[in-house]
């Protein structure tokens, strides 16, 4: 992970995600997965959120359910 380009993408705005993938082949969890981005990256919670908003505008649901995630 330390040659992933995160940094650069966020510094260009282009909209980066976390994932968890296949987590039963992985086994990992989304909590897992966020520590280890955030702790790797240095990442603040306002980092964090701005990723967060990044996942809810990329998933594939609807409208609706993209407005009620934003708005927690």
């Amino acid at each position: 992970m330390d040659v992933h380009p995160i940094e650069d993408f966020r510094q260009r705005g282009i909209p980066v995600t976390i994932n968890t993938d296949n987590r039963t082949v992985s086994n990992t969890t989304m909590t897992k997965e966020v520590q280890k981005v955030m702790e790797q990256f240095n990442l603040s919670q306002d980092d964090y959120m701005h990723i967060y908003r990044n996942s809810v505008k990329a998933a594939f649901t609807d409208e609706a359910t993209k407005s009620q995630l934003l708005a927690n």
